[in-house]
């Protein structure tokens, strides 16, 4: 039976400590297993709020197959987007904690149980994350983790760069910005992060708890353009607690250090350097973060930048030398071995391709 309700529920628990809110469109092949695996949780004081956002598809009916009574249902009559999707489960939501999930992810079993445990460990901390596992678009799972920092440090410092928490995060409701998600066209989690990491400690678990999957027909695929394009803006923001008014190409270089997006060479590797000085001596000045790590992230972002580099041959090899980042981060033996024999074979390459023409 199918009530013609666009909110539908059963009994729920009356004050349950965490929310989790999936929001979903179009994903009738992948909810049922979503949901499954949110049921399958160890920790049970929990509600789930599914956040139908207008599916062309029939996603409604399979989440309404399931009666468990810590399932609500909430229909979008319109199609509103991710942001606005997520902001109806939150306001609607009772628990202390609210829990994101994707509709076509799964969770691992543990992972409620571990993060509310780490939320309760620590009253600094107002967001915490994992790292995640991925899984190809028919759910066969694969051995790569995608990996996050795991210090509260390093996990702020690097939003500086790149989107440091997936998808798969918990956080207190009473610090999260009163707007909620803002809409944006893409990139609206890096945002919120972003504005979570100004009112207090954003962390990472040092371990998978949900499975992720990588999906060509998703969004961050559709607007990987768009998507650079609002990372400026959205770090820009970003940046001005360290006092740094960025100009349009320190930004695309600010992009470039998290996304490696630029074709290399020599200009943009003296663009990077400088930039990421610029940043150090700026918290040097301010003491936003602890000076020893910030310098250590920059330095571990110039040899990440210079090993993308290597076509441009030996060259690359001595610019990260001479730099004085390289002395904040010391690479592993290997992989600094890999940057030498990547700079000496681009070398030899090209040095071939230039002889051929004597």
């Amino acid at each position: 039976m199918k009530f013609s309700s666009t909110e539908w529920s059963v009994t729920v628990t009356e004050s349950p400590r965490v929310s989790v809110i999936v929001p979903a469109w179009n994903v009738a092949n992948y909810i049922g297993d979503t949901i499954e695996s949110l049921l399958a949780q160890t920790y049970v004081d929990f509600e789930i709020i599914i956040v139908d956002d207008c599916s062309e598809d029939n996603t409604y009916d399979v989440a309404f197959r399931y009666s468990d009574s810590r399932i609500r249902i909430i229909r979008h009559e319109v199609n509103q987007g991710p942001a606005r999707a997520r902001n109806t489960g939150i306001r609607n939501a009772k628990g202390e904690f609210i829990a994101l999930l994707d509709a076509d992810d799964l969770a691992y079993p543990k992972r409620l149980e571990l993060q509310v445990a780490a939320l309760d460990a620590d009253p600094r901390l107002v967001m915490i994350g994992s790292h995640v596992s991925l899984m190809t678009d028919a759910g066969v799972r694969l051995r790569n983790i995608w990996k996050r920092p795991v210090t509260a440090e390093e996990t702020a410092i690097c939003l500086i760069f790149r989107n440091t928490l997936s998808a798969v995060y918990m956080f207190r409701k009473s610090m999260m910005p009163e707007d909620g998600y803002r809409s944006l066209k893409v990139s609206e989690d890096y945002d919120f992060n972003i504005r979570m990491a100004q009112r207090g400690w954003i962390n990472n678990l040092n371990e998978p708890l949900s499975w992720v999957r990588v999906r060509r027909s998703g969004l961050t695929g559709q607007f990987s353009h768009s998507m650079l394009e609002f990372h400026k803006q959205i770090a820009k923001e970003y940046l001005e607690h360290l006092g740094l008014c960025p100009t349009d190409r320190e930004l695309e270089v600010n992009t470039h250090i998290g996304e490696l997006n630029l074709e290399p060479s020599v200009e943009l590797l003296e663009d990077v350097e400088a930039w990421l000085i610029k940043l150090a001596t700026a918290n040097d000045r301010l003491h936003k973060y602890d000076t020893t790590i910030f310098w250590m992230i920059c330095g571990k972002e110039w040899f990440e930048v210079c090993k993308f580099a290597t076509p441009l041959g030996i060259h690359v090899l001595k610019i990260y030398n001479a730099s004085p980042l390289s002395k904040y981060f010391r690479p592993g033996a290997k992989e600094y071995l890999k940057l030498i024999v990547k700079s000496a074979i681009r070398h030899k390459r090209s040095s071939d391709r230039r002889s051929d023409y004597l």
